[in-house]
């Protein structure tokens, strides 16, 4: 709507200012460590508590369903970070720079909505082939089922209280 009418809905509906592309807040948050958004979470759960949002996905004894999910959602074999972690690809193992995490959501059955929690990223690991190149004992990389574990010691602890009110 902004590129056609000059004003989005946010501008119109409650009246916002201009809203930064996405670009912008990608070059903001880039510097910030994951974890420094963590104390969100109880918040973001407080506010859809207050609007009973979260009434519609309670099931057996007001419990909720949390669904883990890993997701790659930068893929490239030319655009690369610090954070990127490495993978060999195809038949000539061709160096792929990769960032994934694991994104987790409340859902129910029977809902056609979910609502997002805070994600999991998995951390860059070494580069495989430099390790053998040089002959490093190569560690076990980190994975999505890591993340998933790290996901839940972070979080168990603000969910139960959260679901136990």
């Amino acid at each position: 709507m902004e590129d056609e009418e000059r004003r989005s809905n946010c501008q119109t509906l409650i009246g916002t200012g201009p809203i930064p592309t996405a670009n912008t807040i990608r070059n903001l948050l880039d510097g910030c460590p994951s974890d420094a958004f963590d104390p969100l979470l109880p918040r973001c759960l407080d506010i859809h508590s207050e609007r009973s949002a979260v009434e519609p996905f309670l099931r057996l004894d007001k419990r909720i369903l949390i669904a883990l999910d890993g997701v790659e959602f930068h893929k490239s074999y030319r655009i690369h970070c610090a954070r990127c972690s490495i993978r060999y690809s195809g038949k000539a193992k061709k160096k792929q720079r990769i960032h994934s995490m694991v994104a987790a959501a409340v859902v129910a059955d029977g809902h056609s909505r979910a609502l997002p929690l805070m994600p999991e990223f998995v951390p860059p690991q070494s580069d495989p082939a430099a390790d053998t190149a040089i002959g490093n004992a190569r560690q076990k990389q980190d994975c999505e089922h890591n993340a998933a574990k790290r996901w839940i010691g972070k979080h168990a602890a603000t969910l139960a209280v959260f679901t136990n009110r």
